[in-house]
């Protein structure tokens, strides 16, 4: 995630309902002004079926950002 604007932000993952199958990190924090972060996702299912979802990350001052995570259980 890149900040290009003037002023930090914090941010925080929505990831409650799909703590389960998926873990970001680091999950919430402060991205300064003219910064970038980048963020590690894991995958740990413990079923054997397709697994989706879509989550936020709310960022203040700016609409929520989206990602899709998916994977399949083996």
């Amino acid at each position: 995630m890149n900040n290009m604007g003037d002023i930090g932000a914090k941010f925080e993952w929505d990831t409650a309902f799909c703590g389960r199958y998926f873990s970001i990190t680091p999950n919430k924090g402060f991205l300064p002004a003219n910064d970038s972060i980048k963020f590690d996702v894991a995958f740990h299912p413990d079923v054997v079926e397709d697994i989706s979802f879509n989550i936020r990350c709310v960022v203040d001052n700016s609409i929520p950002l989206a990602l899709q995570l998916s994977g399949r259980g083996v």
